[in-house]
Order: structure tokens, then C-alpha cells, then sequence
């Protein structure tokens, strides 16, 4: 996490979503199936909060980059 700002929940906002900074994930699997060649995926994950109702998220898996947005604070990923 970078810089990352939640604002304190209250009456009116009860379910604050972070409005500035950025999240990142980083993921790495091997698979090995008996006699064959290991097996490595790769996931990153950038999740940018600017202020706005919507959250910039970049995805790449195994080298192909996604833009992709997040509707918060409840919404579903949207990737072009």
C-alpha cells in the first residue's frame, strides 16, 4: 500500500472507500503435474484511488497488461 487515504466512516457515510493512493498486489504460481515441465503464472495487480467514485485498476497476467475500473464501493471490475 501506498499513501493510502480512508476516510472515517459517519452518519451520512457509512461505508467510506479509500480516496487517494494506491494498492498493489503481486501474485506468483508454479504448478508441477508429475513428469512434465513446471508451470509459472504471474499476476499484478495496481489499484489506483484518485478521489473520484471509481478506482483505476491495471492488471497484468503474465505480461499482458489490462486498463481496467472499479466502481466503489461495491462495484464490479470493467476491463477494456
Amino acid at each position: 500500500m501506498k499513501a493510502v487515504v480512508i476516510p472515517r466512516a459517519t452518519t451520512v457515510n457509512t461505508h467510506p472507500y479509500p480516496t487517494a493512493g494506491q494498492i498493489i498486489r503481486a501474485m506468483s504460481a508454479t504448478v508441477t503435474i508429475a513428469g512434465q515441465t513446471p508451470t509459472t503464472s504471474t499476476r499484478r495487480e495496481v489499484i489506483t484511488y484518485d478521489g473520484t467514485a471509481t478506482a483505476k485498476v491495471v492488471v497484468t497476467q503474465n505480461g499482458t497488461t489490462q486498463n481496467c475500473t472499479l466502481p466503489l464501493p461495491h462495484g464490479h471490475l470493467t476491463c477494456q
